[in-house]
């Protein structure tokens, strides 16, 4: 099974993630973020000031950036159950 990391990315500011978690594919690697991300901001959401610049980039193990979640699809009920679109380097 594939590791993928969970870089927060939160404006300019990138706290890398050095571990990484195995887990079977992408869209499990989407479900950890959107978990994680409801960790983080609790049920009010990300402050409206931060709204959309606060992110996890999921990596592969060679570095490719594969998905970007905002931190504010944890509080969006639809957002989370769409299926994950990939999305390049902002």
């Amino acid at each position: 099974m594939p590791t993928y990391y969970f870089n927060l990315r939160i404006n300019d500011l990138v706290v890398e993630d050095d571990g990484g978690v195995v887990l079977p594919d992408l869209r499990a690697a989407r479900a950890e973020a959107l978990r994680s991300a409801l960790l983080i901001t609790g049920p009010d959401g990300v402050d409206d000031e931060l709204d959309g610049n606060v992110r996890f980039e999921i990596s592969s193990e060679d570095g490719t950036l594969l998905l970007e979640v905002p931190l504010r699809d944890a509080s969006s009920p639809m957002k989370s159950l769409q299926e994950p679109a990939t999305s390049g380097p902002a």
